[in-house]
This record gives structure tokens, sequence and C-alpha cells, in this order.
């Protein structure tokens, strides 16, 4: 496997996921990137300034011949700009971080949308929490009651 460096942008949970990122890479993981074949950017575009500084490091990074990975929450908002502009040479959910040797393996471009099954997930967690908040709110109603009740008894 060739040498990786990881480059984070942006938030903390860039920074989480970098890490997770690197802990799948082990002996492949590269301390700088002048080193290393393959540059994963986990990018957060959200602000201007963060946009700016990530597509200039994208530019200067395939200008020197290195094979470009986009992930982050960047890769919603710019990841098929810079695949179709021919700047990276794949693009990924951070959701398929855990798949990142196979990723960085390929022979052949790719963009990675990440698992639709994450985002039914995540609606069924959140179903499932709003369930559980009407029956506590329900369940702290009776226990009212059950108080008024009591004082009038006692």
């Amino acid at each position: 496997m060739s040498k990786v460096f990881v480059k984070t942008f942006g938030c903390r949970t860039n920074i989480v996921d970098s890490e997770l990122i690197k802990a799948h890479l082990d002996k492949s993981l590269s301390s700088d990137e002048a080193s290393a074949d393959t540059i994963i950017i986990n990018a957060c575009t959200v602000t201007n300034g963060a946009d700016s500084d990530v597509r200039n490091y994208v530019n200067r990074m395939s200008a020197l011949g290195k094979k470009v990975l986009f992930t982050g929450c960047g890769f919603e908002s710019r990841g098929r700009e810079l695949m179709e502009a021919g700047k990276v040479f794949g693009v990924f959910s951070p959701a398929k971080k855990a798949e990142i040797k196979e990723l960085i393996s390929r022979n052949s471009r790719f963009f990675e949308n990440g698992s639709s099954d994450f985002v039914e997930n995540h609606l069924n967690t959140q179903k499932a929490l709003l369930k559980f908040k009407k029956v506590a709110i329900f369940l702290v109603r009776i226990v009212s009651s059950l108080a008024c009740v009591a004082r009038a008894v006692l």
C-alpha cells in the first residue's frame, strides 16, 4: 500500500474522523505530505475561509501529482465539483471511513455517497427518541396526578 497523509480542515468532528481514518491505516500512514503518495483531505467547507483553504490545498496536492481523496462534511458541498474538475481522484462520505484501505487501493476514480442505511437508522433512532419522550411526558403527568390524589386523600 502507498504512503498516506491525512490532512484535516475544520471542526472537531473532522478531527475525530481523521483519527479514525488513521487508525485504519497503521503502517501506511505518513507523518508528512511530501513523502506520501496519497493525500486524504478531511474537510469542512462551512465558512468561506475554510472553503478557500481547502480548494488551495487540493490544487497544490493535485499539481504535485498526489492521489487526492476527499471526505468530510465538505464532500457534500464540494466533492462532486472537485471530482468533475479532475482535482481529486476520489470522493467518499464520512460513513465510508472504515473502508479506507479499499478506497485507497482503487485504480479508477470514484464517488462514494455512503450508506442509505445510515440515514434510515438515524431516522429510526429519532423516531424512537420522540416516542420515548412522549411516554416520559405521559408518565410524568400520571405521577403528578397520583401525587395530587395522594395529597387530597391524606
